[in-house]
């Protein structure tokens, strides 16, 4: 009986031995340094700990590892194991999150994250279809107009060029047929075109503008809400299976706790930068004329056929109900 003992505790020895620690290689657009590169940098240690080194992050900032459709193509070639997306990939993997991106879509960001949260499960589903399993999202923000020169009516935007992030299909479509003449370049080509002259003006996050310097470049930036942000932390289905249940568990806690921060980070941010902090730096803040933002919110919903082009119809119309209902319950 000894003899069988012996024989079984050294069969079972390797299931016992501890396993090699995973490292899952992530990537981002953000630049190193910035406060969302930060709230990742934490996230990161968070799951190291909490796993016991089991599971840890190597980060890729600043866009070194490619924008987000060519960290997509590293995925799948395996040099990846996921990144975080600041929407573009997740629109273009998720259509229902393409409606959720469209222009005059939420008043507020209360609306937005109670769309976005109605709509998770969708998204989790069609991203889990890619390939992904989609660990978190988090509503980042409005984008607003940065420009060259002051914006006062509908026919200052109509003569503007301002730069849009080049993967944004969504807004690309529905500002061009609202007879905005947007420039889609990537990211990294933002700041030189403006110096160019190829653009006079950038639509994008308060915290994007900082992040990238082109607050430092334009004049003027007004708070007119274009279309919401949400990104979204995915991992390839190949890497996440590699780990074990308690781990997954505790990544997936840790990304709960990022969303959090990052939603609360990036608010904060972009309400110091639009109430004070621009104009500290030479930005001059302007404000929105009611007959503008009456103006550009009609125009956005005549537009809305084109966008539907690129976003289900099906589900623009299930956020068309869900926010009579939200509105309905918060008059």
């Amino acid at each position: 009986m000894r003899a069988l003992a012996v024989v079984a505790l050294v069969a079972a020895a390797p299931s016992l031995a501890r396993a090699e620690p995973v490292t899952l290689r992530m990537a981002s657009v953000a630049p190193d340094g910035t406060a969302w590169a930060r709230e990742l940098k934490v996230f990161g240690r968070e799951v190291a700990a909490t796993t016991h080194d089991a599971v840890q992050m190597k980060w890729y900032f600043g866009g070194i590892a490619g924008d987000e459709l060519q960290s997509d193509e590293r995925v799948h070639r395996d040099q990846l194991d996921g990144l975080i997306s600041g929407g573009m990939l997740c629109q273009r993997l998720s259509p229902s999150m393409r409606a959720a991106g469209m222009a005059a879509e939420f008043r507020d960001r209360d609306e937005a994250n109670y769309v976005i949260g109605r709509l998770v499960p969708t998204m989790q589903a069609e991203l889990a279809k890619a390939g992904y399993v989609a660990v978190g999202t988090a509503g980042i923000g409005f984008s607003v107009f940065f420009s060259r020169a002051p914006i006062r009516s509908m026919a200052d935007l109509k003569r503007m060029r301002p730069w849009l992030w080049n993967l944004d299909d969504v807004l690309k479509t529905q500002l061009a047929a609202m007879g905005i003449h947007v420039v889609p370049l990537p990211v990294e080509a933002a700041a030189r075109a403006f110096d160019d002259g190829i653009v006079d003006g950038f639509v994008g996050l308060p915290s994007a503008a900082l992040a990238f310097q082109w607050s430092t470049q334009a004049r003027y930036v007004m708070d007119l809400r274009v279309g919401y942000l949400t990104g979204c932390m995915l991992m390839s289905r190949r890497a996440w299976d590699t780990i074990g249940h308690e781990e997954q568990q505790a990544i997936e806690s840790a990304a709960a706790k990022l969303q959090v921060r990052i939603k609360e980070a990036t608010k904060q941010m972009d309400d110091s930068l639009l109430s004070g902090l621009f104009a500290r730096q030479g930005l001059q803040v302007l404000p929105v004329p009611p007959s503008l933002q009456a103006d550009f919110t009609a125009a956005a919903f005549e537009a809305r056929k084109a966008a539907e082009k690129v976003a289900p119809p099906a589900t623009v119309e299930h956020i068309t109900e869900w926010l009579l209902e939200y509105r309905r319950e918060h008059k």
